[in-house]
């Protein structure tokens, strides 16, 4: 008979080793690229998470926190988009981490070098998911092309690259419904409450 090697479910694990699971994944894909020169993922500097700081003095745009349920942290956005779409994964039940601005693809196009962080780095049944948030009105031909280019090269190292825009976030009810579970999870449930149960 075969004994199964213990592991700890990813949803046992505290939010910072949840995060080190993320990084580690990242690191892993990283290392896959390491001699290609089509494509290469950069990690950020050991004990961030993030290859870019958004919350700064004088940065060029507004930039949202979000408080995530799931992280234990803040999660820092450049958009009202990001903030829905951080929402949205918060409480994904197939959603084992998330983070922002964590990596730098570096990669080629037509001969010239080219580079691009992804606005969220997602683990979902322990595949590595970038995603790039755009509003629809700011997708051209340039952002498609770079979409389908990174989409090709990055499936060739088991990871996936998805653009998604304010259509398919904010459709339907599941923004909402993510906003009240959210909402309701971070309150104590009273004594009085659980009586009936």
């Amino acid at each position: 008979m075969r004994r199964r090697a213990k592991t700890r479910s990813i949803a046992l694990l505290k939010p910072s080793e949840i995060q080190d699971v993320l990084r580690g994944r990242l690191n892993q894909l990283a290392s896959c690229t390491v001699t290609r020169e089509d494509l290469r993922i950069e990690c950020p500097d050991e004990g961030t998470m993030r290859v870019r700081k958004l919350v700064h003095r004088g940065a060029p745009r507004p930039v949202s926190k979000y408080p995530s349920f799931k992280l234990g942290r803040v999660v820092e956005c450049e958009s009202l988009l990001e903030v829905e779409f951080a929402t949205l994964l918060d409480v994904g039940p197939a959603i084992e981490a998330f983070a922002e601005q964590s990596v730098v693809l570096n990669y080629t196009d037509g001969g010239s070098h080219r580079w691009h962080v992804p606005d969220l780095v997602v683990l979902s049944k322990g595949r590595i998911h970038f995603v790039e948030i755009k509003f629809q009105r700011d997708v051209d031909d340039a952002v498609m092309a770079r979409t389908q280019l990174l989409r090709d090269r990055l499936s060739s190292v088991g990871a996936s690259y998805r653009l998604v825009t304010e259509e398919e976030i904010r459709s339907g009810h599941l923004l909402d419904s993510a906003r009240q579970v959210l909402r309701r999870g971070r309150h104590n449930i009273h004594e009085f409450e659980l009586r009936g149960y």
